[in-house]
């Protein structure tokens, strides 16, 4: 089968020297967030930014500095509690569809001791991780539903 593997990248930080209304900047510092649950996307995705940015200095004369912060390899939920909060979601006539995500959160750390799922729950908008963010109360209703549906039959 042939599967489309994508990975985004979010500029979230930019700073500008000396940050003044009608100067050109002599210096910005961008902070780059790459995700994705492919490391050769990853990978190539990096080396494209990296190729762009030798390409666009070599062009302007300009130079241009790399600093790596992190480097967390995507990390693979447990296909058995994904299907689990599926099952918990249909049980309940839920609304509710498999994801792939990025997102890494608390379910990084613990995905390498147990098992481990993650339950996103619909925002306004599909806005998230902005503060226009907003979910609803029956949103959060159902997402904790999904939770405590899978759990009670875990316990069983």
């Amino acid at each position: 089968m042939n599967r489309f593997v994508a990975s985004v990248a979010t500029v979230g930080v930019i700073t500008n020297h000396p940050n003044a209304l009608n100067v050109i900047p002599g210096e910005v510092e961008l902070g780059i967030d790459m995700r994705g649950i492919d490391v050769a996307s990853l990978d190539r995705m990096e080396a494209r930014l990296k190729a762009a940015c030798t390409r666009i200095c070599e062009k302007r004369r300009l130079k241009y500095f790399r600093e790596k912060t992190s480097d967390i390899p995507p990390i693979e939920m447990s296909s058995e509690t994904q299907q689990k909060l599926l099952d918990a979601a249909k049980r309940l006539r839920i609304p509710h569809r498999l994801m792939i995500s990025g997102a890494g959160h608390d379910a990084m750390s613990f995905a390498h001791i147990c098992d481990t799922g993650m339950v996103f729950i619909p925002c306004v908008k599909g806005i998230s991780h902005n503060k226009k963010e907003f979910a609803t109360i029956e949103s959060i209703l159902d997402g904790a539903m999904v939770m405590y549906e899978h759990l009670k039959e875990e316990a069983l």
